[in-house]
């Protein structure tokens, strides 16, 4: 599991790699999990999302156009992030905590 920045866009997930990186590599046409989470302690509150869907390399030159553009997810790691990787959603679960 690694923290990556992401977008949703066109109904589908996008996020930024080190092109010839492990992660990069191991999204070549391969299904994957997608989880997203978001927690207020103070509230105590949160909830889950988890997408399961097929992962690809970004390769459409108007696609990539637009991801480079103010759609695209920009990443916060240090290094450079020149791949795209797109996640087509198949199945998407959730659950909400509230306090009791």
């Amino acid at each position: 599991m690694l923290p990556v920045n992401y977008v949703f866009y066109q109904g589908s997930i996008f996020f930024r790699t080190a092109a010839g990186s492990e992660l990069s590599n191991a999204m070549r046409n391969t299904r994957v999990a997608f989880e997203i989470d978001d927690i207020d302690e103070f509230m105590q509150r949160g909830w889950s999302v988890l997408a399961v869907g097929d992962a690809e390399l970004v390769d459409d030159p108007d696609l990539l156009v637009e991801l480079w553009g103010d759609r695209g997810p920009k990443p916060w790691a240090v290094g450079v992030r020149t791949q795209f990787v797109r996640i087509s959603p198949i199945r998407l679960t959730g659950r909400r905590v509230l306090p009791r």
